[in-house]
């Protein structure tokens, strides 16, 4: 299969070099790798992520930073979901893929699957314009806009129900309800 290729989605505490090496076969076909962190420190990671280990996801996405920048992978994401519990890290997460030469950052606006309560949900979507910390929620915002400038419309990536846009610093913040 000649034009297969592969955008590997991980939560980056598996994808170790180790694990990386072991895998040559594939390395050609890996166009492109993301990691949901949904933190900009490690308070916060680990009370979304349990089970995951901030050191070992700093030391991947060092890792997957090389990767992209020797050519290996065409493109490095880093992404984050929006929630009461984190969006305050908005700015810092947005560093954090500067630092590592990210090819995009995305921002993700957080989606009820179900997973939550409507009350537990109202009270973690800071982006609708209801909730009492919006203000806060688009000042973070403004924040990574001025540190992940927006090229051009063209940089928004949207996905999922209508509404519930795809957030990518780089492009255009959207969605709000």
């Amino acid at each position: 299969f000649p034009d297969l290729f592969f955008d590997l989605i991980s939560n980056g505490v598996l994808l170790t070099e180790g694990e990386w090496q072991r895998l040559p076969q594939i390395h050609p076909m890996v166009r492109s790798i993301r990691i949901s962190i949904d933190a900009g420190n490690r308070t916060t990671y680990d009370i979304l992520r349990l089970g995951g280990d901030w050191d070992i996801m700093q030391q991947n996405l060092r890792f997957i930073a090389e990767l992209r920048k020797s050519g290996v992978i065409e493109q490095f994401l880093i992404s984050f979901v929006v929630q009461a519990e984190n969006f305050m890290e908005m700015p810092e997460f947005a560093r954090m893929g500067k630092r590592l030469g990210c090819d995009l950052v995305v921002f993700e606006l957080l989606m009820d699957w179900n997973t939550f309560s409507p009350e537990l949900f109202r009270q973690k979507a800071v982006h609708y314009r209801t909730h009492p910390l919006y203000d806060r929620y688009v000042e973070q915002r403004a924040q990574v806009l001025d540190i992940l400038p927006r090229d051009s419309l063209e940089n928004v990536v949207r996905l999922g129900q209508p509404g519930y846009e795809t957030l990518a610093a780089g492009g255009v913040f959207s969605g709000e309800t």
